[in-house]
């Protein structure tokens, strides 16, 4: 049954990308998401679970198509600086290892955590399963005739909000921290682009940021970056970001 208005519009959304696939021969769909928090799919006013399992109707519409559909997350939500990311692509991490990381950062026994709205700590475990040995590296280049392989990069974010949250120096929260950022997000690119060029055939839809957390920060200057960035790159689409509210109501699940 149809939801709300979201769920119709993504209904029809993932209806029209499963036709553009069958027309294109299409038989596999890999989504990754890697990132910040807004990777993870953490959200203040709904249900904790993965970025890629908010999209409700995906595989059942792609299933009723003949399409295979593989999604991983990628994506912290805190010490999630784009330096790290990098590390994690250079290094070769598993998704597992990634998600042991999820999972600290949402342990009861981490003073600092965000909470986790509408999951109990083993289904947390369950949405972020430690146990994928599928690793960066590999899912990112894997290429096949069949295959539409997809990245959706949210970042530029974690040592910037690092220098906001934690009292840095002007410097610090308005130009070192940016380009610290932007420094690791284009060493990812390039070597998207690289492996591409290499016979890979990997998009990447970079995310812009929002009002992020409800702290009054100006971003536009971080996406206006964002997009230059994007347009170095053949396989790269900026994707404006959601629109955020003043005030948002209290957790309710879903």
């Amino acid at each position: 049954m149809k939801k709300n208005n979201n769920y119709d519009l993504q209904y029809k959304i993932n209806k029209d990308l499963a036709e553009l696939f069958k027309e294109n021969g299409i038989k596999n769909f890999r989504l990754t998401s890697i990132g910040n928090s807004i990777g993870t799919g953490y959200s203040i006013v709904r249900t904790t679970k993965p970025l890629l399992a908010r999209n409700d109707s995906l595989r059942e519409i792609m299933a009723y198509n003949g399409i295979n559909v593989e999604t991983n997350s990628v994506a912290r939500p805190q010490d999630n600086n784009d330096e790290h990311i990098y590390e994690w692509l250079v290094q070769n991490k598993t998704v597992g290892e990634i998600n042991k990381m999820v999972q600290h950062d949402f342990a009861g026994t981490r003073t600092s955590r965000p909470p986790i709205y509408g999951l109990s700590e083993q289904e947390m475990k369950e949405a972020y399963p430690s146990d994928n040995n599928a690793r960066l590296q590999d899912l990112i280049k894997k290429t096949e005739v069949d295959l539409a392989n997809i990245v959706i990069y949210n970042g530029a974010t974690g040592s910037f909000l690092d220098g906001i949250t934690r009292n840095g120096t002007f410097r610090q929260k308005l130009t070192s921290g940016i380009r610290r950022d932007f420094s690791s997000i284009d060493s990812t690119l390039k070597w998207i682009q690289s492996n591409n060029r290499d016979g890979s055939n990997t998009q990447v839809y970079l995310c812009g940021v929002p009002n992020y957390l409800g702290l009054e920060i100006p971003t536009s200057p971080i996406n206006n970056e964002l997009k230059k960035l994007s347009k170095k790159y053949a396989n790269v689409v900026y994707v404006e970001p959601a629109v955020s509210h003043v005030f948002y109501n209290k957790y309710k699940k879903k």
